[in-house]
């Protein structure tokens, strides 16, 4: 499963310079004249948002369910396209903050946080598993050294979508790593260029089918830096997102519990598969939207209780 961009640890590592004393109040942040046009509420907009950290715990918690016990949380691979929406959201938040406090982004410096961020923990995983296949006799590690290296390389997702099947050996023990080559493709901007429209698991592990749930993350950040703090739409957002959370967190919580992630595509899937994997991701953006803007709700609340918010 994908790690999604902290919320708070990386906003802090945008801002050059920031003091990091405890409890010294910073100054505003600069901002590019021309850049802040746009979107006159991006930099304000980069604080902690403990209800998406909160939210994010909740999904891991639901993915390893669903596969320790898939009888007891059939669908809940749901919590992978939420995970999506926030990675989405928080990535496309900071690089808009940024753009407008310096009137552009560095396109070098962001791959080198998200490097440092994810892959030397990634290639510490893959090191171990290599060890133990070369070492031990331990069921599951036979592919280790292929699957290692396609995961370094970022390619676990798009063999899983070309394989005939849902499963490939291939990419055992390191198949869960797909998500997490779904997000960093989608930050280098790489699209899938194999086809495969009849196969589920093309759907499920396709960069660009994901795209809605990243996208939608990423229409709350713009459509929220680019609304200032008396337009009345925002109220309206604010109003609307959270009369709509609940309803929407317990959509989300009956496709976890009802709908079960398939290989037959027929008639019923291939809607979930299309108009399905959509709604979720709308319905993924109306929570981070009431998260963002009503922090003082129940729900922000609950969700930033620990442990969840850690």
């Amino acid at each position: 499963m994908a790690k999604a961009p902290d919320s708070t640890a990386e906003a802090e590592q945008e801002q050059e310079g920031a003091d990091t004393a405890v409890g010294v109040r910073r100054p505003p942040a600069p901002v590019a004249p021309r850049a802040s046009r746009g979107f006159p509420s991006a930099v304000s907009r980069t604080g902690r948002v403990s209800g998406l950290d909160g939210l994010r715990t909740l999904a891991v918690a639901l993915v390893i369910v669903h596969h320790v016990e898939p009888d007891v949380l059939p669908g809940g691979a749901v919590a992978v396209d939420v995970f999506f929406t926030i990675s989405g959201f928080v990535i496309t938040r900071l690089l808009l903050a940024e753009y407008v406090r310096r009137g552009g982004i560095s396109l070098m410096s962001f791959y080198r946080r998200r490097w440092l961020r994810l892959v030397p923990a990634l290639l510490a995983l893959c090191a171990v598993c290599v060890l133990l296949a070369s070492t031990t006799s331990l069921w599951g590690f036979d592919g280790s050294l292929q699957a290692a290296g396609l995961s370094a390389v970022f390619l676990t997702n798009v063999v899983r979508a070309m394989e005939s099947g849902p499963y490939s050996d291939l990419t055992s023990p390191l198949a869960h790593t797909w998500s997490l080559r779904v997000d960093e493709q989608f930050y280098l901007l790489w699209r899938c260029v194999l086809w495969n429209p009849e196969a589920a698991h093309r759907i499920y592990n396709g960069t660009d089918t994901r795209a809605d749930q990243l996208l939608a993350g990423a229409l709350v950040a713009v459509a929220l830096a680019r609304l200032r703090s008396d337009d009345p739409r925002l109220a309206l957002l604010r109003t609307w997102s959270g009369r709509l959370a609940w309803p929407a967190f317990a959509l989300l919580g009956l496709v976890a519990w009802q709908v079960p992630v398939t290989e037959d595509l027929g008639a019923w899937t291939a809607a979930w598969y299309t108009v399905g994997f959509l709604a979720v991701a709308a319905l993924s953006a109306i929570l981070v939207t009431a998260l963002e803007l009503r922090p003082e709700a129940h729900m922000s609340r609950l969700l930033a209780l620990t442990p969840l918010a850690w």
